[in-house]
């Protein structure tokens, strides 16, 4: 199938990209600038240069596709929000489009967000706000509790950065991260999850650093590994990146993401 795939060169949107195409698909990605695009070439893509908030730099592009994989997030431009409306709006234009007749591709193309998603997003109308008749009886609520106080402990924080990845609010992760390892500098976890939202956000010489910090206390923390093996790829470091994924595979063969690396080594070998 052919797809049209942002975010590639991100933490999500690369693992899905390898999978494509190892799998035989045909991939049309929206990328920055030209080394960017080199770097997504080399690795079986079709790169286009565009801006996800200029849908003139990529529509022809989009148009011509059977599916969408919609992985990328503007976060560092304060638009993150606009912009993905914008994109959005242009792959489901494109989606909807009419198939030529007799084409052999799938009657219904599809569309697969990872994004942030928006909950409930704007009403076409005003709400109607007409009181009900007969009025309800008067409802008696007890007393509110007291807000539950802000998590201060690492811990705590620890894992409401977490949380927060998770849910695509990288920056704000990264400061909570940040907050730990300020107060502790050898924690593992806070220097670990700071690398990976600088690799999120594509912010490779601090997220090498952390990783490499993380590495000087345990040298075998299998996501500081895997995450600097995943900064040197994109950083255009093929052996660097060789060398982290073999000796992720070398301490944890069975760990959660040793398919990932396994399926990077093959890619980098090539």
């Amino acid at each position: 199938m052919r797809i049209f795939l942002t975010g590639a060169t991100g933490y999500i949107g690369g693992a899905v990209l390898d999978s494509l195409v190892k799998h035989g698909h045909d991939v049309t990605a929206l990328v920055r600038d030209n080394e960017k695009a080199a770097r997504i070439a080399a690795r079986g893509g079709r790169p286009v240069v565009g801006n996800l908030a200029e849908p003139d730099s990529y529509r022809a592009a989009a148009d011509a596709q059977d599916g969408y994989i919609h992985t990328a997030f503007d976060g560092a431009s304060g638009k993150g929000a606009t912009t993905d409306r914008i994109a959005l709006d242009t792959m489901l234009t494109s989606a909807k489009r009419p198939r030529t007749v007799g084409a052999q591709t799938p009657s219904t193309r599809f569309l697969i967000y990872t994004s942030g998603v928006w909950v409930l997003g704007r009403t076409p109308e005003p709400v109607a706000e007409i009181p009900v008749a007969p009025p309800p009886e008067p409802i008696v609520k007890p007393a509110a509790k007291p807000a539950p106080a802000a998590p201060k402990g690492p811990k705590a924080l620890l894992a409401q950065a977490a949380k927060l990845r998770e849910k695509g609010e990288v920056e704000r992760a990264l400061d909570l991260y940040g907050r730990v390892a300020e107060e502790d500098p050898e924690n593992v976890e806070a220097l670990t999850g700071r690398g990976l939202c600088y690799l999120d956000l594509e912010r490779y010489p601090p997220a090498e650093a952390s990783f490499q910090a993380v590495l000087g206390i345990d040298p075998e923390e299998p996501d500081a590994l895997l995450g600097l093996a995943e900064t040197y790829r994109w950083q255009g470091k093929t052996a660097d990146a060789i060398r982290y994924y073999e000796k992720y595979l070398a301490l944890h063969p069975g760990g959660e993401e040793a398919d990932v690396a396994r399926n990077a080594l093959e890619e980098l070998r090539k």
